[in-house]
């Protein structure tokens, strides 16, 4: 009983060391700061694209996705194949802003951070505006042509870091 408070005051200690090591330890063998992609199938990414502009997923054709994952937040791409009007709707409802397409918008907002996959290739649409807005969690980029019914989407979350 005589070393029982040092004892006990010793493993405190000890507990409290550990735990302030802990992370660095774990990130040497899991890095978090590192991204990853991810690719969903594309009966997954059709039912998303579904849910995304509101629609019976029979509307969605085809669809195409693939999302990057960090410690910042994600990103996601989406190419898909659906009837103007519910793009039409999906851009009234989220209020996206029609903006001018250049190639350095083209290039800053699209392809920055593109993914090396066949699929993603928004300059192939031909068009000379893009919408851009925020959903309140997201930022959406949107490129999409009515005449073959094609577009591309651009969706950026990030991970909004907790203050004192």
């Amino acid at each position: 009983m005589k070393y029982f408070f040092t004892v006990l005051m010793a493993l405190t200690i000890l507990f409290g060391i550990g735990l302030t090591v802990t992370p660095y330890i774990m990130e040497s063998f899991w890095p978090a700061g590192k991204t990853a992609f991810q690719s969903a199938k594309p009966e997954d990414t059709r039912h998303a694209v579904a849910d995304w502009f509101a629609v019976p997923v029979e509307q969605v054709k085809s669809a195409d996705s693939i999302r990057k994952l960090s410690s910042q937040g994600s990103m996601a791409w989406f190419h898909f194949s659906m009837p103007a009007q519910p793009v039409a709707n999906f851009i009234g409802r989220n209020q996206l802003q029609q903006l001018e397409l250049t190639s350095d918008v083209l290039q800053q907002v699209f392809l920055v951070d593109a993914p090396s996959v066949d699929w993603w290739q928004p300059d192939s649409l031909g068009r000379e505006t893009y919408f851009k807005g925020n959903d309140g969690k997201s930022d959406v980029a949107l490129i999409y042509n009515a005449e073959q019914e094609q577009g591309f989407m651009l969706v950026k979350s990030l991970i909004k870091q907790q203050g004192f």
